[in-house]
């Protein structure tokens, strides 16, 4: 996105996602929003300001999390005529990414329903961890990694048969983040075998310990982590 009048080599990427009918609109004309509704197949010249017609990958619309619940960046200026290199940037909202002229995210933003219980919603914190090779080692191989740390517990309850994989809490960290599960499966059967991962504290440098369940890749807010299930020990 160019929102600098006479910079058009100063972008800013954007992700793009969906709000509630009820959202407010901005309240004057602009050219700041997603052009790929307006082309009809044929791009026409590019504006000086807003959306540029490359690169533009496909994004869900999932809602980012923390959520901000309203609230109106900028001046009437700013959005008929772009920015200038002068004008301040906005400060955020403490352990976010939501800057202060909106609303401060909502409590509990973050997730949704559980699965065949209305009303019912996971809790989620922003914490850190440390894990440890093999499971009671004592030796830690990742300390003081930040993570998202989720609460699980009716979802992953499991089912039979007994070797279902079952979880009561999970986080998601940095793809990079060095963390590996247990779990294999034996040839020609479709089950897996449960076997004891890495063992993760939350908080670091905390005794509340956790066995690595099952570990996978997951896109959260158009960058992939990694998700990390886990049981309590």
């Amino acid at each position: 996105m160019a929102f600098y009048r006479g910079r058009p080599d100063l972008l800013t990427t954007v992700e793009w996602f969906w709000v509630d009918d009820a959202t407010e609109s901005i309240p004057w004309a602009h050219q700041f929003g997603s052009r790929v509704y307006e082309l009809d197949g044929a791009e026409g010249p590019e504006e000086a300001l807003g959306e540029r017609y490359t690169p533009r990958p496909w994004r869900g619309g999932q809602k980012p999390c923390p959520t901000p619940a309203g609230g109106l960046c900028g001046t009437e200026e700013q959005w008929g005529n772009g920015l200038t290199a002068a004008d301040a940037v906005n400060a955020t909202h403490p352990g976010t990414s939501v800057p202060v002229c909106c609303d401060g995210p909502l409590v509990g933003s973050c997730g949704g329903l559980a699965i065949g219980r209305a009303g019912f919603g996971a809790c989620h914190m922003q914490s850190t961890y440390d894990s440890y090779r093999p499971f009671a080692s004592g030796i830690p191989v990742v300390v003081n990694q930040p993570c998202q740390f989720v609460e699980d517990l009716f979802r992953g309850r499991g089912t039979s048969p007994n070797n279902t994989v079952a979880w009561t809490h999970y986080i998601d960290v940095a793809e990079a983040d060095d963390v590996i599960d247990g779990m294999t499966r034996t040839a020609m059967v479709n089950t897996l075998n449960y076997f004891d991962g890495d063992e993760v504290r939350i908080p670091s440098g905390g005794s509340t310990i956790y066995v690595v369940v099952w570990v996978t890749l997951c896109d959260s807010e158009g960058t992939t982590v990694k998700r990390v299930y886990l049981m309590r020990s």
